[in-house]
């Protein structure tokens, strides 16, 4: 309220109201320093100094190694419940991080002045230099506290990261030892003379009155009683300022005013706790979406993730600390729309789609005994490719193959050599196939002998061949298999019923050409009752021919599958 300041003159002459003033004089903001403060109030005759020495670092604890005071009257230590205790603050008087050591120090009234000196060592070792000790200086030459009729406003601020305001409260004191009063908020005269907020220097004044809580215009204010008020301020100002008069009635003597004055700066702005939040997308060909969520180093608050996709469905609550990281799987039922949330609000969105390169040409390669087989199948997804089949000897192939051909080709390797190759490419990307004889490859010894009674299969593995598994299958007959090692031989031996005899056969699983049919030699005779008396030989003519072995057993290609699909990735 704008109420000018009435000075009324007593009976017996005029009474001139003091006024605090304090001078402080501390030392400039370093990394590693205690801030100190302090505000001065009369009480019972007496002047009472409220000491704040604040710890610059925030997660380092520290101890008081050195200090001094003038004057030497006590210092006793705040407790948390705002009580004065009996400790003294002094050398290695503790100090947690980022924490504020409090003291009450009672004085005569009319002592000048009172200061602290001191040096402290933090729990990293630091020590506060020579040239750098903390201190300050207040006046109280200006507190007259037997007067009586004066008043005080001090002020501290604290910084509410949940809301991103300053948050301050002000101390309103009635010094008088017997006599109550009545308190007015100024808010007009001169702009350094009005309760105001400053921000970026300039003041304003405060308007409407109710910005401030606790504290309002002909509250009453007991005697030696100090009244609580509390003011929120923007977190950008960087300033709060609070003048105040008090007024005292005397029966049939005239009022008594006087005003007071705090000013509250802020030291950087108070910024609301919030969180860092983005998010990243990474999808496979099977339309699984995974959603990275990261909550940003600089954060300063939990990030709060939703993760929604399409046809409803939804995932929990992820809550994401500073500087982490979490995943979240989309089923590829929901991928077609993603949705992230951070705190209800949406931050990133995802769609996915299918990708021809999802659908890479396949080339196949199959090494056999004669030489590569190269098998291009290009799905009906994927995208045109080039591809170009170069051997080392043979002709060329480039062909265009659009989604959905499929082609194969053949190669065959020179019977003289062992150093075929085929390059296979993929627009710019080649692989080179260097064809190597498979295993199996080797012939097989024997022959064929045809009997009057049916058929005689010779067979012999090369000491350096390899395992040959056989099945021989006769007809009529049962079939015989078994495995022919190297450096074995055997005879196998099947016989023809009335209607004849025919014998196919599979080497290591492979068929091997048509079947063999047998063939009756010339000169056989049927079988007849023996006769005594002469010498009778009935031998059975029989036709041996010698048949090379590959006119039953063909050689085995044991195939050798080369993938490629890399090369089209």
């Amino acid at each position: 309220m704008n109420r000018p300041l009435k000075r009324l003159l007593a009976l017996t002459g005029s009474v001139v109201l003091g006024t605090l003033g304090a001078v402080a004089l501390g030392s400039p903001a370093q990394a590693h320093h205690n801030t100190i403060t302090a505000g001065a109030v009369c009480a019972n005759g007496k002047i009472q100094i409220n000491w704040t020495i604040q710890n610059s670092e925030g997660d380092k604890n520290e101890r008081i190694i050195w200090f001094q005071q003038n004057p030497s009257d006590s210092i006793l230590r705040v407790a948390n419940n705002g009580t004065v205790t009996s400790d003294v603050i002094g050398v290695q008087s503790p100090i947690g991080a980022g924490a504020a050591l409090k003291g009450v120090q009672t004085v005569p009234d009319g002592t000048p002045f009172a200061e602290i000196k001191m040096k402290a060592k933090w729990s990293n070792n630091y020590v506060t230099p020579d040239d750098k000790i903390d201190s300050y200086k207040i006046s109280l030459a200006d507190l007259n506290c037997e007067s009586g009729f004066s008043s005080a406003v001090a002020g501290t601020a604290e910084c509410d990261k949940e809301s991103g305001t300053w948050k301050v409260t002000w101390q309103v004191s009635n010094q008088h030892p017997s006599r109550a009063a009545k308190v007015q908020i100024v808010t007009d005269g001169t702009v350094s003379e009005r309760t105001a907020v400053s921000t970026g220097g300039t003041f304003v004044t405060l308007s409407p009155e109710s910005l401030i809580t606790d504290l309002a215009d002909n509250d009453p204010i007991a005697a030696a009683t100090t009244l609580s008020a509390h003011q929120t301020v923007p977190g950008t100002a960087d300033a709060a300022r609070l003048k105040v008069e008090l007024t005292w009635q005397r029966d049939n003597f005239a009022a008594k005013q006087h005003t007071s004055t705090a000013t509250v700066n802020f030291t950087g702005g108070c910024v609301k706790n919030a969180p860092k939040p983005a998010a990243r997308f990474a999808s496979d060909c099977t339309g699984l979406v995974t959603v990275t969520l990261f909550n940003g180093d600089t954060a300063t608050k939990d990030a709060r993730f939703v993760v929604k996709g399409a046809n409803g469905w939804s995932s929990e609550e992820v809550v994401v600390p500073k500087g982490e990281t979490a995943l979240v799987h989309v089923p590829k039922e929901n991928s077609a729309s993603v949705v992230v949330l951070e705190s209800g609000e949406q931050i990133e969105t995802y769609s996915w789609q299918d990708s021809t390169n999802c659908h890479p040409i396949d080339i196949k390669i199959t090494q056999s005994c004669a030489g590569v087989e190269v098998t291009v199948d290009n799905p009906e997804n994927g995208a045109a490719h080039t591809v170009k089949l170069v051997p080392t000897s043979g002709q060329s192939i480039t062909k265009v193959f659009q989604p959905g051909e499929k082609a194969t080709y053949t190669f065959d390797a020179p019977n003289d050599t062992d150093a075929f190759k085929v390059d296979v490419s993929i627009g710019e990307r080649t692989r080179t196939i260097t064809w190597e004889r498979p295993k199996g490859c080797e012939e097989l010894d024997g022959n064929i002998e045809q009997t009057c009674t049916g058929i005689i299969i010779h067979l012999t593995n090369p000491q350096d061949g390899s395992p040959a598994a056989l099945v021989l299958t006769p007809t009529p007959g049962d079939p015989v298999s078994f495995t022919l090692n190297p450096g074995e031989d055997k005879d196998v031996e099947f016989v023809a019923g009335p209607s004849g005899l025919t014998v196919a056969g599979s080497l290591n699983g492979e068929t091997l050409g048509e079947p063999l049919v047998w063939v009756k030699p010339e000169g056989c005779v049927p079988p007849q009752l023996p006769k005594t008396g002469d010498n009778t030989a009935g031998y059975i003519a029989s036709g041996t021919g010698l048949v090379a072995l590959g006119a039953i057993v063909f050689f085995l290609a044991r195939r050798r599958m080369v993938n490629l699909r890399r090369l089209a990735s």
